[in-house]
Parts: C-alpha cells; sequence; structure tokens
C-alpha cells in the first residue's frame, strides 16, 4: 500500500493505492492529505471493499505510520499505536518494504501509473471543458465503475489473468472481516489535535456558525445539533454532485416541470403529468 500524488498545490489530490499480489485487484481511496487518518481509514475500507483479511499489509516507509526502522532489531519496527491495534484486531501482519529495493514497491506503482493513464487523465480532461476540476468527490464517484469494469477486467501483462479471476481465488486464503467490520477499530483521530478543522473541507462553512446559534437558542443537545451538521453537509454534498452531473452531461438548457408552459402545449395531460413527477408509480410498484 502507497499513496500516490495526483495533483499538488492549494488544492491538492491524492490517492491510497492498495495492490494484492497474487492477483493484482486493487483498491483506491481519494483524498486530500496523506495523514495517520487517511492511512487507517483506507485500509479499513480496502479490507471491507476486498471482501476479507490478507495475511500481512506490505507498507513504504511513512512518517505517520512507522515510528522507527528497526528500533527492536533488524526487521522489527517500531510502528505506529492505531496502527498496530488495527492489525492485532483485523489479524494481519505489518511489513515495511526494504530500503533501495524498487521491486518490492514495483506492482504498486505499475498500477499507480495504469491509473493515472487509464482513469485520472480522461476523467480531467472530460471535466475542463465545462470548467471543472476533478475533485475527491468527482474521482470517487467514478472509479467503482472503472475498478470493476475495466481495470479488474483487463488481462494483465504480468499474470496473463484478469484481476477480477484471481481475486475470486485470492479471497479463498485470506481470514474473515471481524464481526462488526466498521466498529472493530477505536476511533480513527487525527495524528495531531492543534490545527483547528479546515472550513475549505465543508460545503457550505458560513451556514455552521447559524446552525451554532440556532441550537444554543433552542437549547439543542449536542448529539441532535451533530445530526443537523451532519444533514446539511450531506445535502450539500449531494447538490454538489447534481450540479456536476448536469455540467457533465452538456444539455443546452436547464428545463424544469414547473417552468412547462401547458399553454402552449394543451392537448398534454396536465395532472397525468404532475402525477409522474411525483414519482408515486415507484411505491405502488406499477409500470
Amino acid at each position: 500500500m502507497d499513496f500516490t500524488t495526483i495533483r499538488r498545490g492549494g488544492n491538492p489530490l491524492k490517492a491510497l493505492v492498495a495492490t494484492l499480489g497474487f492477483s493484482r485487484a486493487t483498491y483506491v481511496r481519494f483524498s486530500q492529505h496523506e495523514r495517520q487518518e487517511d492511512w487507517l481509514r483506507g485500509i479499513e475500507e480496502a479490507l471491507v471493499y476486498l471482501g476479507g483479511v490478507p495475511r500481512e499489509l506490505l507498507f513504504d516507509n511513512a512518517n505517520c505510520l512507522m515510528r522507527e526502522r528497526d528500533a527492536y532489531g533488524e526487521g522489527r519496527h517500531r510502528w505506529n499505536p492505531a496502527l498496530l491495534e488495527a492489525s492485532k484486531t483485523d489479524g494481519f501482519k505489518l511489513r515495511a518494504c526494504r530500503p533501495y529495493r524498487a521491486q518490492t514497491r514495483g506492482k504498486v506503482e505499475r498500477f499507480t501509473g495504469y491509473l493515472k493513464g487509464s482513469f485520472i487523465t480522461p476523467l480531467a480532461a472530460s471535466l475542463k471543458p465545462v470548467g471543472l476540476t476533478l475533485e475527491v468527490e468527482t474521482a470517487h464517484a467514478r472509479i467503482g465503475a472503472w475498478r470493476a469494469d475495466v481495470a479488474h477486467q483487463r488481462i494483465h501483462g504480468t499474470t496473463q489473468e484478469k484481476p477480477q479471476v484471481l481475486l475470486d481465488q485470492e479471497r479463498l486464503h485470506w481470514q474473515p472481516l471481524p464481526e462488526p467490520a466498521a466498529s472493530s477499530h477505536p476511533p480513527i483521530l487525527p495524528a495531531t489535535v492543534t490545527a483547528a478543522l479546515p472550513v475549505e473541507s465543508l460545503q457550505h462553512p458560513f451556514e455552521w456558525p447559524a446552525l451554532a446559534q440556532q441550537a444554543a437558542r433552542d437549547e439543542t443537545s449536542f448529539a441532535d445539533f451533530l445530526e443537523q451538521w451532519l444533514r446539511t453537509e450531506q445535502e450539500a454534498r449531494a447538490q454538489r454532485t447534481r450540479e456536476t452531473l448536469l455540467k457533465l452531461a452538456g444539455l443546452p438548457t436547464l428545463k424544469r416541470f414547473e417552468d412547462y408552459d401547458f399553454r402552449f402545449a394543451a392537448g398534454a395531460p396536465r395532472q397525468q403529468l404532475q402525477e409522474l413527477t411525483s414519482l408515486a408509480l415507484i411505491e405502488r410498484a406499477e409500470n
């Protein structure tokens, strides 16, 4: 497992790439940072996606994961306590890449090149004409289908097999995920707590003071305030996704049902069309 940098600068884009040694199947998680919580969350999500726990996970010498190399003798490293706890909980062994052994990291680095050439560059190029920049949310929305339909279905140059075919075989030799997988680890906290949460990571940062003031006036509990906060963020992200997809659709103009002029098309069944917009036919299981 290793991080790769896709874009630097004030709006960075990074990807955690986890490549299996036997099947070459891969999990990719995008983020803006390469911090402890990004590593730990990526490991947890990768295991859930892959559907099991391999015997060992191989890492590069990231400072936030390895506190000291060979601290207790050759090959016995001082690992990050949170990562060490996760390995004990899930049942995988921690292993570090050997220094100056490029072939050890080759599987991940070769896939990283393939990822950039086959997924990142074409997607970024498709967004550019409509004035959009590739963001974490957009990359996550597209990576699943590409991974399943393209990356895992290609004939791999080394194995001469489809990664998905070998992944199905590889899973048979893994340990099962701990139950429940989602709550097996202690809360993933930042490596340091001195920095405030950057408002750039929120969709509607200016709404939070208003929410807090309203909660204070209503004497809302912290749990209810947090729920409202998260709901607002979720709605904002959903709205941003809708706007992105509308731009990608390339529609000449945006038409809404409310703007339809029934005087122009007098024969249109207005009541029936309004009923269809409610989507009640789905609940009634009607065609």
